[in-house]
């Protein structure tokens, strides 16, 4: 197993858990997809397995082994996050973007030559999808056992989305294991293997990805909590 976690709580101050009791694992070349209405707690799943927050309770690990270790020791590890925020220096040019990831600048504008004829521009002139080809570029550049993905397309057109999906498919069939957090949710069920979706903070569902694909009723199903429908 590339990446999982036991029985994970993750937890804000003194407040109520975000995250409870959730155990997923995702294997080496093999894309999840991890899904859940806002709140459900995505991101702080993908932080704590990132290690960019603590587990409150339970336990990460990585190829099989408890970790504990904060964001920059994992990444060292091989782990590699890509965050909702963009993961751009916008004052830097596309080249010296690159140069600050852990792989070749050749390499990232191999994923991405769309970037070929933008590398001495500065990055912050660059459009929100070539913003985010430069980050994934990036990362991908590095060749991470593991890649984290919290909301790849955000504000981004279906068709730019689909473009990154399709990198971060083609990373998974060499051998890349990815947990993808996603909001153009068809979308990410059809470059998946395998999905989790979340609701209030604990797993909900834990399935194969093939038959959500085209069944638009089953995914709002699992987003519904039909429990609090009866009582409202």
């Amino acid at each position: 197993m590339a990446i999982s976690t036991d029985h994970l709580v993750v937890r804000y101050g003194a407040g109520n858990a975000a995250v409870h009791d959730v155990s997923l694992e995702v294997r080496r070349g093999e894309v999840v997809a991890l899904l859940g209405a806002n709140g459900a707690g995505k991101t702080s799943t993908i932080h704590a397995l990132a290690g960019e927050v603590p587990a409150a309770g339970g336990t990460v690990l990585v190829s099989g082994e408890k970790t504990s270790a904060p964001l920059h020791r994992r990444v060292r590890q091989g782990i590699g996050l890509l965050t909702e925020e963009r993961c751009v220096f916008t004052g830097l040019t596309v080249r010296d973007n690159l140069r600050l990831g852990r792989g070749s600048v050749s390499d990232a504008l191999d994923l991405f030559p769309e970037l070929h004829d933008h590398v001495d521009r500065p990055a912050g002139l660059l459009s929100g999808g070539q913003q985010q080809m430069l980050a994934l570029g990036r990362v991908l550049a590095a060749r991470p056992s593991v890649l984290l993905a919290d909301e790849l397309s955000l504000g981004l057109a279906p068709v730019i989305v689909q473009r990154l999906l399709k990198a971060v498919r083609a990373a998974a069939d060499s051998g890349v294991a990815v947990l993808l957090v996603e909001q153009h949710v068809h979308l990410a069920i059809e470059a998946a293997d395998h999905v989790y979706v979340l609701r209030r903070g604990k797993v909900v569902h834990d399935g194969a990805a093939a038959p959500l694909r085209g069944a638009p009723d089953a995914i709002a199903e699992l987003y519904l909590d039909r429990a609090e429908e009866r009582a409202s």
